[in-house]
């Protein structure tokens, strides 16, 4: 594995387990952080993505505008497991998917302030379509891939959150490191 790719699984693996650990002890949270049971949300924001090459240059940055819907389901305050769909749409030629299985670790840090890590499993969908020169002709591509995420939340309520996150993924494709995911804002509903 490369440097980079080995960075990202590493981190987000940090980000989950001193969640899950560090929650044990009382952080000063009230009901609003103790969750369990199914919830909802999504975000809107900025596609953000790149890739490194076999020489090691790093190019991309802002790839569009973008999208992230979760629906999850919090064992206890700390541990959570959701469905993640991420979609990045740029200008004119192509999009990005990212979609697959996420274990969520939650850490309150407050009243109503909690951080939280992701790290799963899924695929990245890219699809690239050229309309001025190929007659609108697409060409897609999928490929088993890591996900991860991080992010903080503000109860605005009991059942309902500010979040601001990004949540993406990594993989090779063709010889090159790929990171595709989307840094937004949104809200994320508790039925419980």
């Amino acid at each position: 594995m490369t440097k980079f790719k080995t960075s990202l699984i590493v981190l987000a693996t940090l980000l989950c387990v001193s969640t899950a650990f560090a929650g044990a002890a009382d952080m000063n949270a009230t009901e609003y952080n103790r969750h369990t049971g199914v919830y909802l949300g999504g975000t809107l924001g900025a596609g953000l993505g790149g890739v490194r090459d076999k020489t090691g240059e790093t190019q991309g940055g802002f790839e569009g505008f973008g999208g992230n819907a979760v629906l999850g389901y919090q064992f206890n305050p700390n541990i959570g497991l959701e469905a993640d769909f991420t979609g990045i749409t740029t200008v004119f030629t192509s999009s990005f998917y990212t979609y697959g299985v996420m274990v969520r670790g939650i850490l309150p840090i407050g009243n109503r302030v909690a951080l939280y890590g992701k790290l799963g499993v899924g695929a990245i969908t890219v699809e690239v379509c050229d309309f001025i020169f190929n007659s609108g002709q697409c060409v897609t591509q999928t490929k088993a891939a890591g996900l991860a995420g991080a992010g903080v939340s503000v109860a605005l309520s009991k059942q309902l959150d500010l979040v601001v996150d990004y949540t993406g993924g990594f993989n090779r494709n063709n010889g090159m490191d790929g990171l595709y995911g989307v840094f937004g804002a949104g809200l994320l509903y508790h039925f419980k």
